[in-house]
């Protein structure tokens, strides 16, 4: 390829990666990008997360995402507790238990965690003797995590390095392979998926939860969080 190419290619890198770690193009500077862009073709340097870093791309940038969630719950309780996983959403829903991970489930939009509220409300009512709809709550939380100790389901693992390392422990393809493909390599056995093993793999990788899209269809896709320790979310 000429030179042009290479260097449209490497700055789509860089943009995709922002894009993936919840990182406004925006908030980094024109001498980030730029030396960047040179780490990236003049010495090496082949992830763009890590280009990004060495040119002084600060780390507090990847917690604008992760920082902020809401969560619908009909209980009312003052921490949270990953051990009351699948009482929620998943009492109602057991065939989606642990799609995403084991852990607990978190939206960066709170119109997203309104509508889980009222589907909570809906479903109780709907199976109560009494017809009655219970009290639902929509609770804010601060997460003490960043992007970047998330799996994310939706991007190629090669735009990850410890993604792309667990996905070539697999024997997967780091370039075609997603966060989703790692999860669920992770935690087959036989013809069976087992949410519990695939959470294990990936808290040994040193996740800390995954990331992943509401409906990538929306005119505004929304993220979604799950936190496997329920050390890392603070009731605001």
């Amino acid at each position: 390829i000429n030179r042009d190419e290479h260097i449209y290619r490497i700055e789509t890198a860089i943009a995709d990666a922002l894009r993936d770690n919840g990182i406004e193009a925006a908030r980094v500077s024109d001498d980030i990008h730029s030396r960047a862009v040179k780490l990236m073709d003049k010495d090496g340097v082949r992830d763009p997360l890590e280009a990004l870093e060495r040119a002084g791309l600060s780390a507090e940038l990847y917690q604008r995402d992760a920082t902020r969630g809401y969560h619908a719950s009909l209980s009312k309780f003052d921490r949270f507790d990953v051990s009351k996983f699948g009482t929620g959403e998943g009492r109602y829903y057991p065939q989606y238990i642990g799609e995403q991970g084991i852990g607990l489930y978190f939206s960066e939009s709170k119109e997203v965690a309104e509508s889980y509220r009222q589907m909570l409300r809906e479903e109780a009512g709907a199976r109560s003797r009494s017809g009655r709809f219970p009290e639902a709550h929509v609770y804010e939380v601060g997460l003490s995590v960043a992007s970047k100790d998330l799996l994310n389901l939706d991007s190629v693992a090669s735009k990850s390095i410890e993604a792309a390392a667990l996905a070539k422990e697999f024997g997967l393809n780091p370039k075609k392979a997603t966060g989703r493909d790692i999860l669920k390599t992770a935690g087959t056995v036989g013809d069976q998926f087992d949410a519990d093993l695939a959470t294990s793999v990936l808290k040994d990788a040193g996740f800390r939860g995954t990331t992943y899209i509401e409906d990538a269809t929306a005119k505004q896709p929304v993220r979604n969080f799950v936190v496997f320790d329920d050390a890392d979310i603070n009731i605001v």
